[in-house]
């Protein structure tokens, strides 16, 4: 139960820390996380190099990461 407990808090921790998220940064990560989209859709539907997506990717990944340790 409390594994259940501490879960939920982790999980209310990510949603708010993907909604202070740039937008342009927002869509990226919902269509990869949310929607399981492959990079190279992505980067077709906003636009931009493959690369770009990569590299935002990692960044999103370094801000959740550093949300969840604050």
């Amino acid at each position: 139960m409390e594994d259940s407990l501490i879960e939920k808090e982790q999980i209310a921790d990510i949603r708010k820390n993907l909604q202070e998220l740039p937008q342009s940064y927002k869509m990226i990560a919902s269509l990869y996380y949310g929607e399981s989209m492959p990079i190279k859709e992505i980067a077709k539907i906003v636009k931009l190099p493959q690369g770009t997506v990569k590299s935002r990717l990692y960044k999103i990944r370094g801000m959740l990461r550093k949300g969840l340790e604050d």
